[in-house]
C-alpha cells in the first residue's frame, strides 16, 4: 500500500519505494531529500535546451576520509574532525569514510580532491556529466598512511553533446548516408570502422534557439550560417567533419562577413583549450561602425571558432602594419568627421558563447593610426583642419569613436586668401558618436590653444599670436563642434603691430604702438563664418608710412630734404576676422612736413581693406576726416587755416586746397582740378607744395 503514485515512471519518486530501497542499503534517507515530482519528464529530456544547463557531480570514498573541493574552497565529503560537510551549493553526502556525494548543478572551478589516509587501501573516484562538460579523477592505492594526505586536480572538459542540439549547431533538411561499416571483436571488445556521410540544405552554428529548426520556413538564423552542407561521422571516434562552400557570419550590431569555405570539426570527447572547432576562409567583412571599408580592410583570410576556458569563442582578427598602410579611411557620415591617409589597423573582435548557457557576449577593439588626417573635411571650403600623430579606437558595439592627436592645425581663409587665420593645439582628445545627429554636437574641449593672425605682424615681423588658455572645463579655451568651433575670451598686449602696405612689398602702411588685442566669445560656424567676428584693438598711438617716411627731397630747393611724419593718437577699433578688414577710430590725426606744413584733425576714421577691389586700390582714401586744420610753422603769425579735398591713400597724402581764416590767403583755388597745392609722395621720396600767394 502506498499513498504516492505507483505507475511505471512514478516509482522512482514514490517515497515508500525509496524508503525500502535505502533501508535495504542500510542508508536511511530523510524524506525531505526525496524528489516528489521535480525529476525530468521524457519531454524534458527530449528538450535539449533544457538539458543543456543540467550539471551533476558525484564522488565516492571507499574507505578514506576526503572531500571534493571547489574553486572557493567549499567542501563536500567527510572527515572525523569535521563530520559530514555539504558546503558546495546543491550538494548532498551519504555515509562516512565509505560514502557517496552528489552536486546537482555547476561547481566553481578549479575543482580537486583531498584525501586523508586511514592506514590502509583507499579509493576516491569523482565524475561530472551534463551541461556540456565531462570529466573524472580517480585516486586508488594499496596503502595511505594514517593522517597521510593526497590530492589531485579534477580536469573538466567542456564539449557539446550531439549534432543537432541547440547551442552548437542546427541542421535543416539533412540526409544521412552510410559507407562500408565493419564491426570486429578483439578480446571480446567490439571495434567499429567506417563512417556515415550526410548532407544538408543549411546549417546554423551558434544558432538562434527561439524557433526549432523544423518550424523555420526560410533560412536558419545563427552566428554562422551556411548552405550546401556536407559532412562525415567517423563511427570509430565519433568525430564529425562538416564543410560548406558558402557561409556567412553575423554579429548583430557589430559586423557581418561572407566566406567561400567553412570547415567544422566536432569531437564528442571534448576539446582542449585552444582547439579550433570551426574555421571560415576567404572572407569579405562589413563593420556596422565603418560603412565604407576599403578592400584592403574588408578582406580577411580566416575567422575561427575555438575552445576557451569560458566556452567557445569566435575571433575576427585583422592587422594592417605601416608597411601595408591603407591609402585612405574615413569615419563618420554627413558630415565625414575624419579622413585619414597612411592608415594602420588592429581589428580584434571576440564573440563568446559561455558554457553556462548565458547569452553571447561581444568584446573587442578596432584600433587605428594614421600618418596624416583631416578633421571634418568638406564641411567648409574655407576651413582646413589637419591632425597629426593620430591614434584611436572604435567601439564596435556602438560605433563611438575616440582618438588622440598630438597636434591640431586649423586654417580659416577669410576673404583675403593671404590673411588666413590659424588655430593650433596639442594633445587633443576627440570623441564622436555616429548616432548623435545634432550638428552642434561637441567633439572635443581643449584647455589650451594658440590663435595666429597673419594680417598683423609684431615688431619682429612675425604674425601676432593670441594664447588661449582655461583651466575651467565648463569654459574651455577651444571647443570643437561638428559644425564649427568656439574660442574662449582672451587678451594680449601691449604689443607693437604692423599692417602691410600692399602697394609696396615689405613696407608697412601703419604701425600701432603698444596695442592691446581682445577676443570675446569668438564662434565659427561652417558655411556662415565667424558669428562674432570682431577682434578688438586699442592703442595710445600709431605711425603712418613708417618705412616710407623720414627725409623727403624738396623739389623747390635742390639738395635739401624735409622731414616727413604722420600718425595718430587715441586708437580704438577692430579686425573683422571674416574679411580681414581693419576699422579704427582715432582721437587725433597729424601729418607734418618739417616746418613747411602741419595738418591736424580730430575724430578721424581709418579703414584698411585688402580684399574689396575699390578699397584696396592704391588711390583709395583709407583715412577720412570731417575737418582738418593747417598751420605753417615757417610763416610766423599765420592764422590757422583749413584744408579741403584731403586724401590719405596707400601712396601718401594729398590736399586739394588750403585756406586760412583772416586777411591772408594761401592759394585758395577751391573747385579747380588743374593744380594740387600739396602732394606728399613718400613712395617717390618727394613732395609738391605750390607757391603760397
Amino acid at each position: 500500500n502506498t499513498d504516492d503514485k505507483a505507475d511505471h515512471s512514478a516509482l522512482m519518486m514514490n517515497r515508500d519505494v525509496l524508503d525500502l530501497v535505502f533501508d535495504t542499503l542500510g542508508q536511511p534517507l530523510r524524506r525531505s531529500l526525496m524528489s516528489t515530482g521535480s525529476a525530468l519528464s521524457l519531454n524534458d529530456i527530449a528538450n535539449s535546451a533544457h538539458v543543456a544547463t543540467r550539471v551533476m557531480f558525484d564522488v565516492v570514498f571507499d574507505p578514506v576520509e576526503g572531500f571534493l573541493v571547489d574553486g572557493q574552497g567549499r567542501r563536500l565529503g567527510y572527515s572525523a574532525a569535521t563530520g559530514v560537510l555539504e558546503e558546495i551549493p546543491g550538494s548532498v553526502y551519504f555515509g562516512l569514510t565509505d560514502g557517496i556525494g552528489y552536486v546537482f548543478g555547476p561547481v566553481e572551478e578549479p575543482v580537486h580532491l583531498e584525501l586523508l589516509g586511514l592506514d590502509g587501501p583507499y579509493l576516491a573516484d569523482a565524475v561530472t556529466l551534463g551541461g556540456g562538460q565531462s570529466g573524472s579523477v580517480k585516486l586508488e592505492g594499496d596503502h595511505l598512511g594514517l593522517g597521510e594526505t593526497l590530492s589531485a586536480d579534477f580536469d573538466i572538459a567542456k564539449f557539446f553533446r550531439q549534432l543537432g542540439i541547440p547551442r552548437l549547431l542546427e541542421l535543416k533538411d539533412a540526409e544521412l548516408l552510410s559507407n562500408l561499416i565493419t564491426i570486429t571483436f578483439d578480446d571480446q571488445r567490439p571495434t567499429v570502422t567506417g563512417d556515415l556521410t550526410f548532407q544538408a540544405a543549411q546549417v546554423a552554428i551558434l544558432p538562434d534557439e527561439s524557433t526549432p529548426p523544423d518550424e523555420i520556413t526560410g533560412l536558419l538564423d545563427g552566428v554562422i550560417t551556411a548552405t550546401g552542407v556536407a559532412g562525415t561521422l567517423d563511427l570509430g571516434t565519433g568525430d564529425v567533419t562538416l564543410t560548406a562552400d558558402n557561409a556567412t557570419v553575423t554579429i548583430d550590431g557589430v559586423l557581418s562577413a561572407s566566406a567561400t569555405d567553412l570547415v567544422l570539426t566536432f569531437k564528442p570527447g571534448g576539446y582542449e583549450i585552444g582547439d579550433t572547432i570551426a574555421a571560415l576562409s576567404n572572407l569579405t567583412v562589413s563593420i556596422d561602425a565603418l560603412p565604407n571599408l576599403p578592400p584592403e580592410l574588408s578582406s580577411l583570410d580566416a575567422i575561427s571558432l575555438t575552445r576557451v576556458a569560458a566556452g567557445l569563442e569566435l575571433s575576427v582578427v585583422k592587422k594592417i602594419e605601416p608597411a601595408d598602410a591603407l591609402g585612405q579611411l574615413t569615419l563618420g557620415e554627413n558630415p565625414t568627421v575624419l579622413d585619414m591617409t597612411g592608415v594602420t589597423v588592429d581589428l580584434d573582435v571576440r564573440v563568446t558563447l559561455p558554457f553556462d548557457g548565458s547569452a553571447l557576449s561581444v568584446a573587442g577593439t578596432f584600433s587605428f593610426g594614421a600618418a596624416s588626417a583631416t578633421l571634418l573635411p568638406g564641411a567648409d571650403s574655407a576651413v582646413t583642419a589637419s591632425v597629426g600623430g593620430l591614434t584611436g579606437t572604435i567601439d564596435l558595439g556602438t560605433g563611438a569613436v575616440h582618438f588622440d592627436a598630438a597636434s591640431l592645425d586649423v586654417t580659416v581663409r577669410n576673404s583675403a586668401a593671404d590673411d588666413s587665420i590659424r588655430l593650433n593645439a596639442t594633445d587633443i582628445d576627440i570623441d564622436f558618436d555616429p548616432a548623435d545627429n545634432d550638428p552642434a554636437a561637441v567633439l572635443a574641449t581643449i584647455g589650451s590653444a594658440t590663435l595666429t593672425l597673419p594680417q598683423l605682424v609684431d615688431a619682429d615681423d612675425q604674425p601676432v599670436q593670441v594664447v588661449l588658455s582655461s583651466a575651467d572645463p565648463q569654459q574651455p579655451a577651444l571647443t570643437i563642434r561638428r559644425n564649427g568651433f568656439d574660442l574662449a575670451s582672451a587678451a594680449v598686449g601691449p604689443i607693437d603691430l604692423a599692417i602691410e602696405n600692399t602697394l609696396v612689398a615689405g613696407e608697412d602702411l601703419l604701425v600701432i604702438d603698444d596695442a592691446f588685442l581682445e577676443i570675446s566669445d569668438l564662434s565659427f560656424t561652417f558655411g556662415a563664418g565667424f558669428t562674432r567676428p570682431k577682434l578688438a584693438i586699442a592703442a595710445a598711438s600709431a605711425v603712418l608710412f613708417p618705412g616710407l617716411g623720414g627725409l623727403l627731397a624738396d623739389p623747390n630747393d635742390a639738395g635739401s630734404d624735409v622731414n616727413f611724419t604722420a600718425g595718430a593718437k587715441g586708437i580704438a577699433g577692430s579686425i573683422d576676422l571674416n574679411t580681414g578688414a581693419i576699422a579704427l577710430s582715432v582721437d587725433e590725426l597729424f601729418v607734418r612736413l618739417g616746418d613747411v606744413l602741419v595738418l591736424t584733425a580730430e575724430d578721424a576714421a581709418i579703414e584698411i581693406d585688402n580684399v574689396d577691389p575699390v578699397k584696396s586700390a592704391d588711390d583709395f582714401a583709407f583715412i577720412t576726416v570731417g575737418e582738418m586744420l593747417v598751420s605753417i610753422p615757417a610763416v610766423p603769425n599765420l592764422p590757422t587755416g583749413q584744408v579741403r579735398g584731403l586724401e590719405i591713400t596707400r601712396r601718401g597724402v594729398s590736399v586739394d586746397s588750403i585756406g586760412v581764416i583772416g586777411p591772408v590767403a594761401l592759394d585758395d583755388r577751391a573747385g579747380t582740378d588743374s593744380t594740387t597745392p600739396v602732394v606728399i609722395d613718400p613712395l617717390a621720396n618727394d613732395f609738391v607744395l605750390d607757391d603760397l600767394n
